[in-house]
């Protein structure tokens, strides 16, 4: 094989492996999704949120549940509840029936 036929060989190879590097990137995209917010960093619940949805739900017949609810966050009151607790019991709230 002659040096001019081997540096053509070299040249095609080349040309070869970029194309796969990018075949490999556009197949690694399809993969990779964008960030999406994960499901522990949700929009925190605030104190008003919780508040209104209490309300509802105790004109709805609930008062004593969720009176019940309020003490198994070790608060007594509604207001004396630890914002760490508002997600937690704003979904057991909200479950009620």
């Amino acid at each position: 094989m002659k040096m001019s036929e081997l540096d053509l060989l070299l040249g095609e190879f080349e040309q070869a492996a970029c194309h796969v590097q990018e075949l490999a990137k556009e197949i690694r995209s399809f993969f990779t999704t964008k960030e999406e917010p994960a499901a522990e960093e949700e929009k925190p619940i605030s104190f008003t949120e919780l508040r209104a949805l209490c309300a509802n739900k105790s004109r709805a017949g609930h008062t004593e549940a969720i009176k019940a609810m309020i003490l198994d966050t070790g608060a007594h009151k509604l207001s004396e509840v630890e914002p760490n607790r508002y997600r937690e019991l704003y979904k057991r709230v909200e479950a009620l029936r």
